[in-house]
């Protein structure tokens, strides 16, 4: 006997994609406060950037930062670690410009 999973998605202004899987309120009440969390900093990426933004392309932005944290943080042990993380940094970058 097979359980069956019925979502339904729903995507937001911002770019969220909401599901009603979530049965259980505390897990509800969770997944809501999180996506206000990320919905909260779209918006200060935004007005940091004098432009609306959404959750995904923020995400892209964090991403990006912390490629660049990390080539700066830890591309000084050997050469091979610096251009794999150069190259994780140019395709977070490339992968954030076509994003915004």
């Amino acid at each position: 006997m097979k359980a069956e999973v019925c979502a339904e998605y729903r995507v937001s202004s911002r770019g969220l994609v909401s599901t009603s899987l979530f049965s259980n309120p505390l897990i509800s009440n969770l997944h809501s406060l999180f996506q206000r969390g990320l919905e909260e900093a779209a918006r200060l990426f935004g007005r940091i950037l004098e432009r609306e933004i959404n959750v995904r392309q923020m995400l892209h932005l964090v991403h990006a930062q912390l490629a660049f944290s990390a080539l700066v943080l830890l591309g000084g042990i050997s050469a091979l670690v610096a251009v794999l993380l150069m190259a994780w940094f140019v395709l977070s970058v490339v992968q954030c410009v076509r994003a915004l």
